[in-house]
């Protein structure tokens, strides 16, 4: 397998069926109000959320089309936090990836609403594929709204704000950080794809632990291509994270860890050799 060839095609699908989404779903609507979503969720990106619903739908027997849809939903959430955690009273970020982030370009208030257009949508589309579906969709939809909410990435966000005041942060506020800010998301659309395929069990436990493996690694790996843009700022103001706490050698140690964790569990797998050959696409430089 080519996985470069493999992973564009997954790429380009997901980006597609958005474009599409937004060319015939809101073809009524007039731009300004399109204009900032459209934006935001087709500014790139690797579509990893996405693409581990799809494979591991797929990996697991379930049906491509509805994962599809819950990939779009779920890149619909990532880039509605994007968008949030750039606007000034979060991390105040002018720039996304290359270019002006969502409230530079269209306002402070319309990066709001942008953000809630996004979510909001997410939902209407995993509400439309539970009307025409079974159990398997209800599942999948309840396990992103969980995780995308209190329960997961939004309590993360709150733990980043409040360790940004605390002055002795400790290895299990770290780890307490990735679980929720980083990992839930990724364990929505992990579980999303085996609840799609109707998986339980061991399946799931199987998944369950797949994912916080990868998203632990994801957010490692994330923090050291940040850790220049980390060097220029003060002290006090340095994310917390693996490499500030432990060193640059222990967290690349916590990477490793994490990355084979992820790779142990494919192995069960048949139908894995995609999402091995993203862990190593992912993590391979380490």
């Amino acid at each position: 397998m080519n996985f470069n060839d493999e992973y564009k095609k997954r790429l380009t699908l997901i980006n597609e069926h958005i474009e599409s989404f937004f060319a015939n779903e809101c073809r009524n609507l007039e731009s300004f109000v399109t204009e900032a979503p459209v934006y935001s969720v087709l500014n790139g990106g690797k579509r990893v959320r996405g693409i581990l619903t799809l494979e591991v739908a797929r990996m697991l027997g379930g049906n491509e089309k509805t994962a599809l849809e819950f990939a779009a939903a779920i890149e619909f959430i990532q880039a509605y936090s994007l968008v949030h955690d750039d606007l000034p009273c979060m991390d105040d970020d002018d720039y996304r990836r290359g270019q002006l982030s969502c409230h530079k370009k269209f306002g402070e208030a319309k990066g709001v609403l942008c953000g809630d257009s996004l979510l909001n949508l997410a939902y209407e589309v995993m509400l439309k594929s539970i009307l025409n579906g079974g159990d398997g969709e209800k599942k999948a939809a309840a396990e992103i709204a969980h995780r995308a909410g209190i329960f997961g990435m939004i309590k993360g966000q709150l733990i980043d704000i409040d360790l940004m005041s605390k002055k002795d942060i400790t290895l299990p506020d770290v780890e307490n950080l990735i679980e929720y800010k980083t990992t839930a998301l990724i364990s929505a659309a992990a579980l999303a794809g085996a609840r799609i395929a109707n998986a339980d069990g061991e399946d799931i436990e199987n998944i369950k632990n797949y994912a916080y493996h990868l998203g632990t690694a994801f957010q490692i790996r994330d923090d050291f291509e940040d850790e220049e843009e980390d060097k220029l700022k003060e002290e006090e103001e340095k994310t917390p994270n693996f490499i500030n706490l432990l060193g640059k050698e222990k967290a690349i140690e916590k990477l490793i860890y994490h990355r084979n964790s992820a790779r142990d569990i494919l192995k069960k797998y048949e139908k894995s050799e995609f999402l091995t050959a993203m862990n190593e696409f992912l993590f391979g430089a380490f």
